[in-house]
This record gives C-alpha cells, structure tokens and sequence, in this order.
C-alpha cells in the first residue's frame, strides 16, 4: 500500500499473499513447512489484506487522507468498497467493463403476503422497472457531448490528456438498487482504450477532482519501479 500526495509519495505497508490452495490443500503442506509458512495462518484475499492494512494505517493517525484508489482486483468487490466507505474515505476505484449500474434508482418493495408460507421480508424490483447495464454498454452509448478533454497530469513527454464523461449512476448490491455513486469514464485520445471506475465522493466533486485522482496511482508504480532498480526490491527474498 503506497501514499501519495503533493508533498511526494512513498510505500506504507505490505502484506504477503498466498493462493488459497497454499494454505489450505495438504499437498502444499510440505512446501508451507519448508517455507517457513505458520500453521495458524489462515487464507486472506487481496482485499481483505488491503483492509488490514488501510486500517492499521488509520489507526496510527500520523497521515492525512481523503482517497482510497485501487485497481480492479479491489475494485470488483462490492464489499470492499462498502467498507472502504465506513471508515470514511472516499474510494476511487477501477472496475471491469461489466459491472452494472443503473442510470437512475429504480423502485423497489416488498412483496405482499399471499397468506402461506413466510411472510417476505426482502426487497425486490417492482415488475417492469430497468434492468441495470454495464459500464461499457453506457460508454458506447454516451452522445459525443457528454465526452471532455482534460489533461490530467503533465509528464516528462509532455501533457497526458483524456476524454472523460462524469455520471451519477447507482450501484447494484445484490441484485438491488445500493449507494449512489459516480461513473467516471476516461477513453486514451490517441488509442480509445477505455478506463472505468467508481467514486464514493460527494456530487459537488468538481470534475478537475476527479480527474486529478484518476491519475494518482502513477505515484503508486514508481514507487515499485524506484524500489525495484534502487533497493532491489525485485530481488526480495523472505527468509
């Protein structure tokens, strides 16, 4: 997990990962023992492992922080992003051309007991609202005046522009209408390959914002590269 800000930006925290076949299928248990592997170890996912470490970080109080960004292997998990939300900071994540939202919250309730059986107690869409759509399926279909070009930072070859388009949409939890969020859409001028995430952070955002923050896990991977050429953090043996 990596900082950044205006000041400069560095690496914070790490956590090692295993497969979950490494710690819990028993023809990996030779090799856990040789590697050094505790027993008491029990299987994480990378967001899980990325929550830990964003709550001890929080939980010294020595840095100031708003944002949380992320790729998609967070990004795709609903649940991460909820509870990035609680404890209060604002998440700026990647997500897969096919996560769906809804453009506008559609109805919903609880159906009426029909007198057998339990009484419902789950929400459910009213019949004949919308079906959500996926983020990509929104990005072909946005008329050409919904796009704008901004430059989101200046590099050492010159300026990095963009073509954005900014939406308000709601995300799908469980089948269900959840939070209301942003949908920032950001197409590369020179190749088209579209980029898509969702932001918890309030609908006054100004949109110079939101695309200053698209571009702030960069500092993130220079950190790696700087690591890996400076302290040999590519070389890194756990021993």
């Amino acid at each position: 997990m990596g900082y950044a800000s205006p000041k400069g930006y560095t690496l914070l925290h790490r956590a090692l990962y295993l497969p979950e076949e490494w710690v819990k299928d028993k023809a990996y248990a030779e090799l856990r023992k040789k590697c050094g592997v505790p027993e008491s170890l029990d299987f994480r996912t990378k967001p899980q492992l990325g929550l830990d470490m964003l709550r001890a970080i929080l939980a010294e109080g020595t840095l100031p922080g708003r944002w949380l960004a992320c790729d998609e292997a967070f990004g795709r998990s609903p649940d991460f992003l909820d509870q990035v939300a609680d404890l209060g900071l604002w998440y700026y994540a990647e997500v897969p051309h096919d996560t769906q939202v809804w453009r506008d919250r559609p109805l919903t309730h609880i159906p009426e007991w029909s007198g057998k059986g339990r009484k419902p107690t789950r929400e459910q869409l009213v019949e004949g609202e919308p079906a959500p759509q996926t983020v990509s399926h929104i990005a072909d279909t946005l008329p050409a005046t919904d796009w704008t070009r901004h430059t989101i930072k200046e590099g050492s070859k010159g300026p990095l522009v963009a073509d954005f388009a900014f939406l308000r949409v709601v995300a799908v939890r469980d089948g269900l209408p959840g939070p209301e969020v942003w949908l920032i859409l950001r197409r590369a001028v020179s190749t088209g390959e579209l980029k898509t995430y969702l932001c918890n952070a309030p609908p006054d955002t100004p949109q110079a914002t939101l695309v200053r923050i698209s571009g702030m896990r960069w500092p993130i991977e220079t950190s790696f590269e700087d690591g890996k050429q400076l302290v040999g953090l590519g070389d890194c043996v756990f021993r």
